[in-house]
């Protein structure tokens, strides 16, 4: 697929759950703690089944017996109706959103690359790790975080840990040449830039950076709070941006494309009413990298990073759908 569109104290096991979602639990305190902190605080219980995303399937399948009983105009108006029904609930945050579904599918397969492969909790484990190193460097609501590596799981955990800190990816692309890279850059002054030692060397001194492949074996080693940050924001505050990203400025001085959370989450839940992923599902994510790796995570399927150098590839990318 490759469309180009666009605290509560009451523990998730209380809440009522649909499609394998459980409403989220969230804190405003510095520690970014996602789903697993989440979990803490609300213990499963044995005795309730946990739901998959099967819902819209099988109620596509009662519309069509409901054909044969009930005659084409009864089908018609239920399937007008759950075409109308939202999937998601459009009033939280992308990054809250996430989290509920790593609280509902844990041990599923969220993302892969040619090197990774990380269940949902996993997923969790280092967004949550990366987004306190975010917090340690100011990152906060409408803070831009830079991210300048390749299609990659990395990419994709840089992206959620920006978001799950309160702030906004800001998209750069490894092809952007240098003088392009500097005039985005001096334009959007993101808050720190996310990349590996192959580009650090682009960014001035002064910018802030976490070089991913300088931090140890676990570059996802959580850090030390620092104290004084401001409270996270909250996660129906959908107004606040999402993510940054630039036109090629062909035509002049690039111009930056502000996103705020409500698009994002307006567009999956519309397209979902259409074209539903559940667990099991593996979505390939290139072209449109930035729009197709956040969608599969919101309904339990598996993003699959494609590298450039794949995608321009036939054959390593055939071998690579296969395998």
């Amino acid at each position: 697929d490759s469309t180009g569109d666009w605290s509560s104290d009451v523990c998730s096991s209380d809440l009522p759950s649909e499609n394998g979602i459980i409403p989220p639990v969230t804190s405003n305190s510095y520690v970014v703690g996602g789903a697993s902190a989440a979990k803490s605080r609300c213990p499963a219980s044995n005795d309730q089944p946990r739901k998959t995303n099967h819902g819209s399937s099988e109620s596509h399948i009662t519309e069509a017996g409901s054909m044969h009983l009930n005659g084409s105009a009864g089908a018609s108006h239920k399937s007008t109706k759950s075409r109308q029904m939202q999937v998601i609930d459009i009033k939280k945050d992308l990054s809250a959103l996430v989290v509920q579904q790593m609280l509902a599918t844990p041990d599923a397969i969220a993302l892969e690359d040619e090197t990774t492969k990380l269940t949902y909790s996993e997923l969790d484990q280092r967004v949550t790790a990366l987004a306190n190193r975010l917090r340690d460097n100011g990152v906060g609501r409408d803070n831009l975080v830079g991210v300048l590596l390749g299609r990659s799981a990395n990419y994709v955990i840089a992206c959620l840990a920006a978001l799950r800190a309160g702030g906004a990816f800001l998209v750069l692309e490894l092809a952007y040449p240098p003088n392009l890279l500097a005039d985005v850059i001096d334009d959007a002054k993101p808050t720190v830039v996310i990349t590996n030692s192959t580009q650090a060397n682009q960014f001035n001194a002064d910018i802030p950076l976490i070089v991913l492949d300088e931090l140890g074996t676990d570059p996802y080693k959580s850090t030390e709070p620092v104290k004084g940050l401001s409270p996270l924001p909250a996660d129906d505050d959908l107004e606040r941006l999402a993510f940054v990203s630039y036109s090629s400025g062909t035509t002049g001085r690039p111009k930056g494309i502000a996103n705020p959370h409500m698009a994002p989450v307006l567009s999956y839940d519309l397209r979902f009413r259409l074209s539903d992923l559940t667990i099991g599902d593996r979505v390939a994510c290139n072209v449109f990298f930035v729009w197709e790796m956040l969608r599969p995570l919101l309904r339990g399927a598996t993003v699959v990073c494609v590298p450039d150098e794949a995608s321009y590839d036939p054959v390593r990318s055939e071998e690579r759908r296969v395998g």
